[in-house]
């Protein structure tokens, strides 16, 4: 999957600075307090205005000439009534997925809770694996339709706003605590992106078949680990 310059260049190390972020906050102070909210939410904050400014400076500037004709044809062909009809069908898209994860969730939590699985290892497999469905189902479909820039966006997008308004809002409602064992957890999402970061530094720019072997691997790796801790 071809990997935007400006998503090699900017998002993809802001994932790995944010993540350093929340777990030296959580670290310090053992728990995500108020102050670590508001820095999070200043870091969201920030990244928003990049997002409108390199939106205004044509951040785009990357589009394919099939992109361009594809564009051109939405563009020739659509009225208000596709448009509308199109926005109709994102939102119940959305909705679908919403609801089918929450299902997922609840089901598979009832079954982790009666077989007597820990809290940590709940939130860490089954509800991070209900969570994250959406953008397994959304980049997979981009990536076939030959929409990459979505794959791959919406991953990156998913984590740097999980972590800076997700987490940085519910700080701000209510302190989260924050066991020692998360270090772990904390340092291998760091790795993570890294990863993937390492992985489309190469002269095509692409994240590649052997990379994605190696990712699901090493989560592999982590899911036994965390059996076994």
């Amino acid at each position: 999957m071809p990997v935007a310059k400006t998503t090699a260049k900017y998002e993809m190390p802001f994932v790995i600075f944010v993540s350093v972020v929340l777990l030296v906050l959580a670290v310090t102070a053992g728990e995500l307090n108020t102050f670590a909210g508001i820095i999070l939410w200043v870091l969201f904050i920030a990244f928003f205005v990049y997002l409108i400014v390199i939106s205004k400076k044509g951040g785009n500037k990357e589009i394919s000439d099939a992109d361009e004709r594809e564009i051109k044809e939405v563009r020739k062909k659509g009225g208000a009534k596709a448009v509308l009809i199109a926005i109709v069908m994102t939102l119940g898209g959305l909705a679908a997925v919403v609801i089918g994860s929450n299902l997922a969730i609840d089901g598979a939590t009832y079954i982790a809770k009666f077989f007597g699985m820990s809290d940590r290892l709940i939130g860490l497999t089954i509800v991070a694996l209900g969570t994250s469905l959406p953008e397994l189902v959304t980049s997979i479909t981009a990536a076939r339709k030959g929409n990459t820039d979505i794959a791959i966006g919406n991953i990156v997008g998913s984590n740097i706003f999980n972590i800076l308004f997700v987490l940085g809002t519910t700080a701000l409602i209510a302190p989260v605590p924050f066991e020692s064992k998360f270090i772990v957890d904390g340092v291998v999402c760091i790795a993570s992106a890294v990863m993937l970061f390492l992985f489309v530094l190469n002269k095509d720019r692409k994240l590649k078949r052997s990379g994605g072997i190696v990712m699901l691997l090493s989560y592999s790796a982590y899911f036994v680990y965390l059996l076994v801790s």
